[in-house]
């Protein structure tokens, strides 16, 4: 139980707060009243910095920073994250930071780390943006001008052109990093229709070079979420399938197997997505860097490492799931999402 007993806060000379407050476990405790009633103020004076404060008995003010971390949490009206993290998943990062290997510092550091490549990325995207789209409108009308026999200008233009189109490109793939946002009202989905839907789409739109994919039969899979997301998700990871798992000279060979099963994601119902090829696996080092933005294995061949970093951007913002990959050497690669079956 958080409690204060006898709370006194003063501004100067002057008492401004005087009060006990009691929120019993297992309730949703509100404050509410008018502008300038104090209600910040309590809050503030409740996250233990002011004394007077017990949770369970223990003043906030004797635990370490990291045991109030794991007890309670607090979030400010305003909370500016990279990408959009539930609630839920905020508060958990400040519990599990104290239980990580290297300590908080550790996982504060990686999160930051994450966050500060996501909001460079998206806003030198947004920054380009407009300048990119005036040179792309003058290559247009300079290539109209070589049309209408400017010699001189044909080969400048068609050349600035091509330039431009391969740039503006890179900063769509560049605002692709942030994970993708639907403001409509979410949508009672089958998860498993979604991903043979998914599947077929990416078969018609690479007819020569999609990989095989088998969807393993079984009972509906009631989703509430939106397709998008599912869709995004699939197709980058079949991209990396198509592009990663298979030598060039296999990709008529390529193959890969979706699977859909009941799992549980913090206790409550959740869809467990296997998408597993058999192809040639990754390395044991590049693991942990997998969803890193801009890491690749394939820069030579035109590839910009952004697409593991929009699966895990989705996966774990808007679609409130969890992320796994796996590939034992020799032995090809899994990735597992966790999804709840409601968003």
């Amino acid at each position: 139980m958080l409690q204060a007993r006898d709370l006194i806060l003063r501004h100067g000379p002057r008492e401004i707060l005087r009060l006990d407050f009691h929120a019993r476990p297992g309730r949703l405790t509100a404050i509410v009243g008018p502008n300038g009633a104090g209600k910040t103020t309590l809050l503030c004076a409740l996250t233990g910095d002011a004394g007077g404060v017990l949770l369970n008995g223990q003043p906030l003010q004797a635990l370490a920073p990291a045991q109030r971390a794991r007890l309670r949490a607090v979030m400010a009206q305003q909370q500016p994250v990279a990408f959009p993290f539930r609630v839920a998943d905020l508060l958990r990062m400040g519990q599990d930071a104290g239980d990580c290997a290297g300590g908080p510092d550790l996982a504060e550091s990686a999160l930051a780390r994450h966050r500060a490549i996501t909001q460079a990325v998206t806003g030198l995207a947004h920054e380009l943006n407009t300048p990119l789209g005036v040179c792309v409108t003058a290559a247009s009308h300079l290539q109209d001008l070589a049309g209408q026999g400017i010699e001189d200008v044909q080969e400048p233009a068609a050349l600035l052109q091509s330039n431009l189109a391969r740039a503006v490109d890179l900063v769509e793939a560049f605002t692709a990093i942030a994970a993708c946002q639907h403001t409509g009202p979410l949508e009672a989905l089958d998860a498993r229709e979604v991903a043979e839907q998914a599947v077929a789409l990416y078969a018609a739109q690479h007819p020569k070079t999609a990989p095989s994919v088998q969807i393993a039969p079984g009972p509906p899979c009631p989703w509430l979420g939106h397709a998008a997301h599912l869709e995004r998700v699939l197709h980058h990871l079949l991209d990396n399938v198509r592009a990663h798992a298979y030598p060039a000279d296999m990709t008529a060979d390529a193959t890969a197997s979706i699977t859909l099963a009941p799992a549980l994601l913090d206790g409550k119902a959740a869809w467990r997505l296997i998408l597993r090829d058999e192809g040639v696996g990754i390395a044991a080092s590049h693991l942990p860097v997998l969803t890193d933005a801009f890491f690749t294995t394939a820069r030579g061949r035109g590839h910009k490492g952004l697409g593991l970093a929009v699966v895990f951007n989705t996966v774990t913002g808007p679609m409130g799931g969890r992320l796994s990959i796996d590939s034992p050497p020799g032995g090809g690669t899994s990735v597992t999402l966790v999804i709840p079956q409601e968003v």
